[in-house]
């Protein structure tokens, strides 16, 4: 059993030995059992000055905790006490700050790993540092706030980075008019106020006193005094009534200063979005050039050298295999051919068609074919799939002769009883090599400048009318907003004003509404009552999640790991609700403040589009079977399509299927790429998260600017791999999303990430025999757009035959491209320079690499 609990503190000194204050965090560091320890991580942030804390959970302490060094020294830990109360933490103090009167900490200032000793077990931290400033940590928490406050009011898909969406409606003049109807109501009042005559006692004038027993006595020994004690009264506000009427403007005030907090982050929101567009606008309408990135361009020359690196392996270890195996042998010569194999004759592993003979087209030439024979080998067959179409260079004993088939047709056949060597002579990736390698020079010559393409020149286009109608449409958002702050003061002034009344008349706070017949004989009583609860009812609240976010609205200090998961989890509920137009279940916000609020396992929120005809079930902490516990796992549940047939000549369906994403956000600072890209494969194998390779797993993570090898010359290649290469297939990569204050539009790489997933999920049932179009629920990527009505599908196969669909949104006016790869028939999608998450040349962004085979079309 872990014999302490973990958590961040602030504390507050008068002196070395004096605490005027502590604060903790308010969740605890998680730790889990290994077979050295318990082991936990931390973030350091060496910009503040907070302390890592330890507070035994034993009846008893058994020794001072302490942090073992490597070198097997001790340094013992300080005890801090609660001021007023009888908890003990224990911290490291290394020197006395007499300027700012605090001790530093460098446990919690520095990264690294640290080994505490706690009741005689080893406690080992690992401390990830993270450069935030202390206004960066205050506007991540201000954001988490606001971004949870706005998702809960946003209760009817408002808004999304698309257009014809309407602002919230608690942002509209409607809920400006019952905010000063309801002002209205108890201003009437504190004009009238309900009250009691309460008896009481007071020093008056002779002529007006009202003897009590006391009066008597104090004129007996004071018989010249001008003032005695008399019987008095007064009047109280401070009646059953007035106290709920107190309690409902104390709410109505949090909720007005609540709304102009997040209607203020939002107006700023918009600002910053509208700001990114023109920027983005600008940035694809100043140039008919591009400049190619060198890296990615290197890297695609590196990995073309890889690929023929290892063809070149494959057929060495194969020849490398001596025969073990008897044979016949026919008349044996020693000699060189060059062959290019076709495929399997007779599905023989060992035996092929061979398409071409020393550079000459061997049917064409003979009138028939040939067949090569490698007896010697045990299976050859997965080295020629994966040859495309190359030419060998075969050396070692062979024998040659004419042959009759089963028809009685004459063909030739070529058998190698021993192989000395194989090499490629020709294969595509050698003469894409060369080409790419040649190229290389005038691209330096030409500083790396090269005309747009056509297609690259549409597309920026399309992007362009994109980005313009998103500009407009924030702006309108932008304008809602100051209209909503612009009222806001003067109510605000109003009710506080009513408040101090209360508040001077000394009236307490009651919570529940007395049952007493003011509420309905008195008019401005029972109009207060009504309004109170039709403004703590706006868009999803209710008295409980009122209170709960008044809980949320107080958290100071925090575990900025943990509050990074519950941001990420608001983040894809948005990206899930906003943006792609899934509706959430009721009951979600009680569902969320729980999760935002308490240490809970399997939460889930359940969404749904009856349009697409698919549900989700978005999961928090989910256990898996193995007993691991990603940070949220998305389940998307679609139909299985069955075609029609004579018999059934409509589209059915039989039954469902699961896919699965699994997220796990990771706040980390100063990460390399390559420790991110073990961290991926410690989730995706080790802890098995993709539970036998059937789930996508990627990590999300705030270090911008993270991956130095990058693929992929489009604008998040140095922030995200969405397992674009190395045929990855996209099941496995990780993305940057942070909240601080200089990467906001880093949202959109989990939008990206989930239209990913949302798109290699979508169905199209069109009947190629008769070219109708039943039925699709696909959606945009960039706006989320899903109204079957306002997708443009148009079908037209490539020049091989194979699928191409043109889907144009008449909403944004983004046109993505869905086709398959002429390889494998993986499907593929390109969304345009912004929204493609495929791997895509370098120079040419606009076509786009197979991530499963890593083909370019």
């Amino acid at each position: 059993m872990l014999p302490a609990e973990v958590r961040y503190l602030d504390v507050f000194w008068s002196d070395p030995e004096t605490v005027i204050k502590l604060v903790s965090s308010r969740d605890a560091i998680e730790f889990e059992q290994t077979p050295s320890g318990w082991k936990g991580e931390t973030t350091t942030f060496p910009s503040t000055h907070h302390f890592i804390g330890v507070r035994v959970t034993d009846a008893k302490v058994e020794h001072t905790p302490y942090i073992l060094a490597p070198n097997g020294n001790r340094q013992e830990l300080r005890a801090v006490k609660q001021p007023g109360g009888d908890e003990v933490w224990w911290i490291q103090s290394d020197v006395w700050d007499q300027e700012n009167k605090r001790w530093l900490s460098e446990l919690y200032r520095t990264a690294g790993r640290v080994e505490l000793i706690v009741q005689g077990q080893p406690l080992i931290l690992e401390n990830n540092t993270f450069n935030f400033t202390v206004a960066e940590l205050e506007y991540y928490l201000a954001d988490f706030k606001n971004s949870l406050w706005m998702l809960i009011l946003d209760n009817n898909s408002p808004a999304k980075a698309g257009i014809n969406k309407e602002a919230p409606d608690v942002f509209d003049n409607e809920v400006l008019g019952l905010l000063n109807s309801f002002i209205e109501s108890v201003e009437k009042i504190v004009k009238k106020p309900g009250m009691v005559l309460s008896e009481t006692q007071q020093k008056l004038p002779l002529r007006a006193v009202r003897p009590v027993p006391r009066t008597f006595r104090e004129y007996a020994t004071q018989p010249s005094t001008k003032l005695l004690s008399s019987r008095s009264f007064y009047e109280s506000y401070d009646t059953s009534e007035n106290r709920f009427i107190h309690y409902c403007i104390q709410r109505v005030l949090y909720v007005i200063r609540s709304l102009s907090k997040v209607a203020a982050a939002q107006e700023r929101s918009y600002a910053q979005r509208i700001q990114q567009e023109i920027e983005w606008r600008d940035k694809l309408q100043a140039t008919d050039t591009k400049k190619v990135d060198s890296r990615v361009y290197d890297n695609e020359i590196a990995k073309i050298e890889a690929d023929l690196d290892e063809l070149n392996q494959n057929l060495s270890k194969t020849v490398s295999k001596r025969c073990q195996k008897p044979f016949e042998r026919r008349a044996e010569r020693h000699g060189t051919y060059s062959i290019q194999l076709g495929a399997s004759y007779r599905s023989s592993k060992t035996s092929f068609f061979a398409n071409r003979l020393n550079g000459d087209d061997f049917r064409e030439r003979y009138g028939t074919y040939l067949v090569v024979n490698f007896p010697c080998f045990d299976d050859f067959s997965l080295i020629n799939s994966k040859l495309g179409g190359a030419e060998l260079s075969v050396t070692g004993i062979y024998g040659k002769h004419r042959s009759f088939n089963s028809n009685g047709s004459e063909y030739f056949e070529l058998t190698f009883y021993e192989v000395e060597s194989v090499s490629i002579v020709k294969h595509p990736l050698l003469a894409k090599l060369s080409e790419l390698i040649e190229h290389r020079e005038e691209l330096e010559k030409q500083a790396w400048i090269v005309p747009l393409t056509w297609e690259e020149a549409k597309d920026r286009r399309i992007e362009r009318d994109v980005s313009t109608k998103k500009t407009l449409f924030y702006e309108s958002l932008q304008n809602k907003m100051s209209d909503f702050l612009a009222s806001i003061p003067t109510i605000q002034k109003r009710l506080t004003k009513v408040c101090s009344f209360f508040q001077g008349h000394k009236v307490k706070v009651r919570s529940d509404c007395p049952n007493t017949m003011v509420f309905v004989q008195n008019p401005s009583y029972a109009s207060a009552k009504a309004l109170f609860n039709r403004v703590t009812t706006l868009n999803g609240l209710d008295e409980s999640v009122l209170n709960s976010l008044m809980v949320i609205d107080e958290v100071g200090l925090v575990n900025v790991a943990s509050l990074y998961e519950k941001w990420c989890l608001i983040q894809i509920i948005k990206v899930l609700h906003q943006i792609y137009n899934f509706d959430i279940a009721d009951g979600w916000e009680r569902i969320l403040v729980k999760a935002v609020l308490e240490n809970s396992y399997n939460v889930e929120v359940k969404l749904s589009s009856s349009g697409r005809q698919q549900s989700i079930v978005l999961t928090y902490e989910k256990v898996l079977e193995s007993g691991k516990r990603p940070d949220f796992v998305i389940d998307l549940i679609s139909k299985r399509y069955v075609e029609p047939t004579k018999e059934k000549p409509q589209w059915s369906f039989e039954g469902e299927h699961q896919s699965r994403i699994v997220l796990d956000a990771k706040f980390r600072g100063d990460i390399s790429e390559q420790h991110l890209s073990r961290l991926v494969d410690e989730l995706y194998y080790d802890k098995n998260y993709s539970e036998d390779n059937n789930n996508q797993v990627f990590v999300i993570h705030p270090s911008p600017n993270v991956i130095e090898d990058r693929t992929s010359p489009l604008i998040w290649g140095t922030q995200c791999d969405y397992g674009q290469s190395n045929e990855k297939n996209h099941n496995i990569g990780s993305i940057f999303v942070s909240p601080s204050l200089t990467h906001s539009q880093s949202i959109e790489n989990l939008q990206r990430l989930i239209g990913l997933f949302l798109q290699n999920n979508t169905a199209i049932l069109y009947d190629k025999s008769t070219h109708i179009l039943s039925w699709h629920n696909s959606a945009c990527i960039s706006c989320g757009n899903g109204d079957f009505s306002a997708i443009d599908m148009q079908y037209s196969p490539t020049a091989g035959g194979n699928e191409r669909w043109a889907i144009t949104c008449k909403v944004c006016s983004l046109i993505t491209v869905k086709t398959v790869c002429a390889t494998c028939r993986k499907s593929l999608f390109k969304n345009g320079p912004k929204w493609t998450y495929h791997r895509t040349m370098a120079e040419q962004t606009s076509n786009v690499v197979c991530p499963n085979c890593d083909t370019f079309l």
